[in-house]
């Protein structure tokens, strides 16, 4: 999965440092819109892309046997979900802006995980 989500990043964003043209930034409904030619738009849509990009994301996440990771992925999904229903026109500035404030449950689960404490050298020649 971090293969495949590397190369679909590389694949949408590496494009743009190369041809600067390609992404233009307005200002749309108060919100910032990304206009942006992708390189494999002859071949299908960009919400194809948004799809598997999401599987990538929410893929690894939902299969987990962690309760708060399947629970990080229900709200990732969810704010996918809603951002694509209410915001598409600016679908990515949006999600980007609900994914930081998910990320602070992703804080709130490193937070609580208790790691085991390491053991002195001193302890252990005792």
């Amino acid at each position: 999965m971090i293969l495949i989500g590397f190369l679909l990043g590389v694949s949408l964003y590496g494009p743009f440092l190369l041809y600067p043209d390609w992404l233009s930034v307005t200002i749309t409904q108060g919100s910032i819109e990304y206009q942006t030619h992708l390189i494999y738009a002859p071949f299908f849509p960009p919400d194809i892309a948004h799809l598997i990009y999401m599987l990538i994301v929410l893929g690894p996440l939902c299969l987990s046997e962690l309760t708060q990771l399947r629970i990080l992925g229900g709200l990732i999904a969810l704010s996918v979900v809603v951002t694509y229903w209410v915001f598409n026109y600016a679908f990515v500035s949006v999600w980007c802006f609900w994914a930081a404030m998910v990320s602070l449950y992703s804080a709130y689960i490193l937070h609580s995980v208790s790691l085991p404490r390491p053991t002195s050298l001193e302890s252990d020649r005792v």
